[in-house]
Parts: structure tokens; C-alpha cells; sequence
């Protein structure tokens, strides 16, 4: 299955989360160089701006682990292909990168109830 990240990566994850009754461990988020110095300038998180902001066009697929493979050929054609992670049975979404382990909450619901 797939998803855009219009409304930030967390959202995102969580919404595959639900829809395939899965969760995820992410491994790796990529960040731009030019975001990690804005980040930096205004003391925040690079890793928090990729999970929760919006505006992204980019695509996440949730793949199986036997294709891994084919990504990575894939990728010599395609740079901008990351793999961000791996399916976990939990239903929970968490980020652990560099021995550092957080959760990661729902990102922006338009139609959130209230």
C-alpha cells in the first residue's frame, strides 16, 4: 500500500498503520542538509520538522521485506528512493536512530474527532 506526505511523514505512518494493521520502526529519515541548518538556526529538531511537517509530495510504500533487493537496484536509477524502516507487528509508530528510541504521535487529522 501507499500514501502521500502531504500531511507530514507521522501522519502518514500512522494512517498505513491502521489500514494494514501493522506498525513500524523507522530506521532512517532522510533530511536535507539546507533543513538541518534551519532546523538548527531556530533550535528544533530537524527529525521533529520531517515527521510533522507538510507540504511534502512524496510517496511512502509499504513493501515487502523479500523485495528488498529490487529497491536497491531501483535506487541506482532512482537516488531519491529511501528506505525509511521496517514493518513491526505492534500497532505503533517509533523512530530509532543513532540508539535513541521515540514515539511518534499522529501528526495533522483534518477531520479529527473531537
Amino acid at each position: 500500500s501507499s500514501q502521500d506526505v502531504s500531511d507530514g511523514l507521522a501522519e502518514t505512518l500512522w494512517e498505513l498503520s491502521k489500514v494494514n494493521d501493522i506498525g513500524f520502526k523507522i530506521t532512517h529519515i532522510p533530511v536535507d542538509e539546507e533543513a538541518v541548518e534551519y532546523a538548527k538556526s531556530y533550535g528544533l529538531n530537524p527529525i521533529d520538522l520531517a515527521l510533522y511537517g507538510g507540504e511534502e509530495y512524496n510517496i511512502v510504500f509499504v513493501v515487502a521485506k523479500e523485495i528488498e533487493g529490487k529497491l536497491s537496484q531501483l535506487k541506482r536509477v532512482y537516488d531519491k528512493l529511501n528506505v525509511l524502516g521496517e514493518v513491526i507487528s505492534e500497532k505503533t509508530v517509533y523512530v530509532e536512530i543513532k540508539g535513541e528510541k521515540k514515539q511518534v504521535s499522529r501528526g495533522w487529522e483534518y477531520f479529527r474527532n473531537k
